[in-house]
Parts: C-alpha cells; sequence; structure tokens
C-alpha cells in the first residue's frame, strides 16, 4: 500500500496565477489529481494532497501563488 511519501509524483500541473501571471509547476500523484479533478464527492484537498504545502494548495484552488497570497493578505500568524 501507498502512502502519501511513497507515492511517484508523475504528473506535473501547471498553474497561471491570476495576480502577477507567473506559471507554477507543482508535482502530483496522477491518481490524486484524477480523484481531485474527476471526483464529485471528493475528500478535502488537504486529505487528498498531504503531501503539498499549504501554498501549493492553495494554488490549486484559488490560482494565486504563495507570493502573491502573502503580497494581498499579509504572513500568516502561526
Amino acid at each position: 500500500m501507498q502512502t502519501a511519501e511513497t507515492k511517484e509524483r508523475n504528473l506535473d500541473i501547471q498553474i497561471r496565477c491570476v495576480n502577477c501571471g507567473q506559471t507554477k509547476t507543482i508535482f502530483v500523484a496522477e491518481e490524486d489529481w484524477d480523484e481531485y479533478y474527476n471526483s464529485p464527492n471528493r475528500r478535502h484537498i488537504q486529505d487528498i494532497f498531504p503531501y503539498l504545502s499549504a501554498g501549493e494548495r492553495e494554488l490549486l484552488l484559488s490560482r494565486v501563488c504563495s507570493d502573491c497570497w502573502v503580497s494581498i493578505f499579509g504572513e500568516d500568524e502561526d
């Protein structure tokens, strides 16, 4: 059985930030991408992609890169 740490990230997803226009690449496991993109009853994004950073998951959700997120909303208080 594969865990999040052992899954091969064999699919590159290129996303253009809607704020700055830069294209970012995120590498994910193909089966996880299939669930995220095609499943009507999918799990939460942090459960599908636990191996991605919060910034990478936010880029998938909002199409705003980490640098722009910080410039718009500021640093996380944690």
